[in-house]
């Protein structure tokens, strides 16, 4: 492999993730507290631009969003189901990254998150929830435009009310990516 300028680290990128995601939600009806969730694979897109702060140190703001939806889970109390799920997730980030060597950058993610949560069965009914999301990741050059990209992050949201049920969710996710550096 060869050695690369620092110069490849700013500038616009945009990419593309398979993304691992548990999602749960703590829920409430009629006194009772249910937490309930599930694990999904979905997929996301995202843009980025990185700003060099020095030789060593890179800021990144960008915006990812996920069209996929991932089953939350289901759950009975009293006669009562329902089925949760999230779609349309998306995220506007800043990303503190430091350089590890010519071709690796070690990142902290913080982000301002959205999403749409359904619900279905006895009660049915959407709503538009927005959290704040930290996170982590390792970006890998394998040349001068391609990269790799691990990540994980947690998102918790606000909490809202449809139809007499409070639904508080959050999200864990893990990405694998790939992107192109302009």
């Amino acid at each position: 492999m060869s050695n690369f300028a620092f110069a490849d680290y700013a500038g616009f990128r945009a990419g593309a993730s398979v993304n691992f995601t548990g999602t749960s939600s703590n829920d409430s009806y009629s006194g009772a507290t249910l937490n309930i969730g599930q694990t999904s694979v979905g997929a996301s897109i995202d843009g980025a631009y990185g700003f060099a702060l020095s030789s060593k140190s890179l800021l990144s703001v960008g915006l990812s969003y996920s069209p996929t939806t991932l089953d939350a889970g289901s759950a009975s109390y009293s006669g009562t189901s329902i089925t949760l799920q999230q779609k349309n997730l998306w995220a506007l980030y800043a990303e503190p990254g430091a350089v590890i060597n010519d071709s690796t950058l070690l990142y902290g993610k913080l982000a301002y998150s959205g999403a749409q949560g359904n619900v279905t069965g006895n009660y049915v009914g959407s709503q538009t929830f927005h959290g704040i999301g930290y996170g982590a990741g390792i970006r890998q050059l394998i040349d001068k435009s391609f990269y790799v990209q691990v990540e994980a992050m947690d998102i918790s949201y606000n909490s809202q009310t449809v139809n007499s049920v409070t639904y508080k969710p959050t999200v864990t996710q893990g990405t694998i990516g790939i992107g192109y550096k302009f």
